[in-house]
């Protein structure tokens, strides 16, 4: 470890391991020597005092750096085998999909939803009926949307907040962490981006025309609920193009036409999807990039990848990655999971063999599973894991405080599963 040496305060180029040289002083009286022995000790105390400090502050950094180490350690760790213990007993629910929400297990289906603990235990449930619905979550909130229906329900992980009845059929949802819900709403000749409080009040409206801007294929909010983003499709001449724009709902766009802060044109392209990843990133791909907006007011063109003629074959992401599936993998592999972060740098190439029916990135890990089989990955394509399940699984929730722990859904029961 190298030793770092200070300059001596008191104005000469010694270090504070060497002897200071002692003033001297003449004993005038009695009282004049308690003067200079009080000042003298004053000095000594004042160096003690700061090498105490500095040993403190060294302190702190290496017990920093062990942390961290033993963080990185358990990221990239990788598991043999699997243990089960069963905590909680489940009632059959057909067509039935289930996601991790805040700290809890939450549900959803056709005909209602519904929220409990790793445990089992239920916390809250609500009844619907939807013919397609549509979910999208951020944070521990999410909305549950009827396409094509009138109805959007706002939960979060631990009750219900409010409902959202429309007029007209709902085409595409976002929400925000303050439960905050933008919509696509389609009519005749007219689209209309209406934004929704938690408890269901209307907070702005805006419509749009395919002659003025296009029509909406995706709408996006930002964590805080301040900007709102609209993916638009427009027909040229000869060509189908895409335009993204930015609504701020804050003092920033109060002034603006429609909130409107900016926008961006694309010739050729199409963007279904467009996602905030925080406060100030959003990622939109297109069959033919992935491109990355940075601002937390007015958003502008950041870091672009083209797929150089590959497909995409779907999007996955979390709050701090987002990864393109591309089946044509050229590594062997049956597919890759291209992975980039919040800043829009590439972060490595998770390649899968499996036959998964379901992936997701949660923390640092990618996990693809199907009924039988489960692969874990870290994002920069090491795999950590790889295990056959000792039942059939309907879905698995990881933990977000572990990285060896899982929650296991079968027909009729709540699992744990470490990983060892």
């Amino acid at each position: 470890m190298a030793v770092v040496k200070f300059r001596n305060p008191r104005g000469n180029n010694d270090f504070f391991d060497e002897e200071p040289a002692k003033e001297q002083y003449l004993p005038a009286s009695q009282d004049g020597a308690e003067e200079e022995y009080s000042r003298d000790e004053g000095e000594g105390s004042q160096g003690s005092t700061f090498r105490l400090i500095l040993r403190a502050l060294i302190s702190i950094a290496v017990m920093s750096a062990i942390v961290i180490l033993i963080v990185k350690q358990s990221q990239n760790r990788s598991f043999t085998s699997a243990d089960y213990s069963r905590i909680g007993e489940l009632s059959s629910q057909e067509n039935t999909e289930w996601r991790h929400l805040g700290n809890n297990i939450f549900s959803f289906s056709k005909d209602g939803a519904s929220c409990m603990s790793y445990s089992g235990n239920l916390i809250w449930s609500i009844t619907y009926e939807m013919q397609q619905p549509i979910v999208q979550i951020s944070g521990n909130v999410a909305a549950i949307a009827d396409y094509n229906g009138s109805q959007i329900q706002i939960v979060n992980s631990e009750a219900v907040l409010g409902k959202v009845s429309t007029n007209l059929p709902i085409h595409d949802i976002a929400v925000s962490e303050n439960g905050e819900v933008a919509a696509i709403l389609n009519d005749t000749d007219i689209t209309w981006i209406y934004l929704y409080n938690n408890e269901g009040g209307t907070i702005a409206s805006f419509r749009t025309t395919m002659q003025q801007s296009g029509y909406p294929v995706a709408v996006s909010i930002s964590p805080s609920g301040e900007l709102v983003c609209v993916s638009h499709l427009t027909i040229g001449s000869t060509s189908v193009n895409s335009s993204i724009a930015f609504h701020n709902f804050g003092s920033v766009g109060q002034n603006a036409v429609d909130n409107n802060v900016g926008g961006f044109n694309y010739e050729d392209e199409v963007f279904p999807f467009i996602r905030f990843m925080n406060n100030g990133t959003l990622a939109a791909v297109s069959d033919a990039r992935i491109a990355f907006f940075h601002g937390r007011q007015i958003p502008e063109s950041g870091e672009e990848y083209l797929f150089e003629d590959r497909e995409v074959d779907g999007v996955y992401y979390s709050d701090n990655y987002i990864g393109l599936l591309f089946s044509d993998a050229q590594d062997g592999t049956a597919h890759t999971l291209r992975v980039f972060d919040t800043s829009g740098d590439e972060v490595g190439d998770v390649g899968i063999d499996l036959d998964f029916t379901d992936l997701q990135i949660c923390g640092e890990r990618v996990i693809a599973n199907n009924s039988q089989q489960i692969e874990i990955y870290s994002v920069t394509g090491n795999r950590r894991y790889h295990g056959d399940f000792d039942m059939d699984i309907r879905a698995v929730i990881p933990s977000e405080n572990s990285t060896a722990k899982f929650t296991v859904i079968t027909d009729d029961s709540i699992e744990q599963m470490v990983l060892e």
